[in-house]
């Protein structure tokens, strides 16, 4: 199951990279008691091979831990 229908699409890839800090960043409110859907879908998108392609390139072994999202400026300089 995606986001959109049952398809993996652009909704899945553009909205993924700021749904994966919800539980860091969120925690009393994207848990397994209050958020099970949103986790399983993390967890479903974290086990697609391009998402693992994609994370295995970064410097650091789990780069949503040294980056926070924020405004454009702070992402674009």
């Amino acid at each position: 199951e995606c986001l959109v229908h049952n398809d993996y699409s652009l909704a899945d890839i553009a909205v993924f990279p700021y749904a994966n800090y919800l539980p860091r960043v969120l925690p009393d409110l994207v848990n397994d008691n209050k958020a099970p859907k949103i986790l399983a879908w993390l967890k479903r998108m974290h086990a697609r091979p391009a998402v693992k392609a994609a994370l295995s390139t970064g410097k650091h072994s789990d780069p949503f831990a040294t980056a926070a999202p924020g405004p454009e400026h702070v992402r674009w300089g």
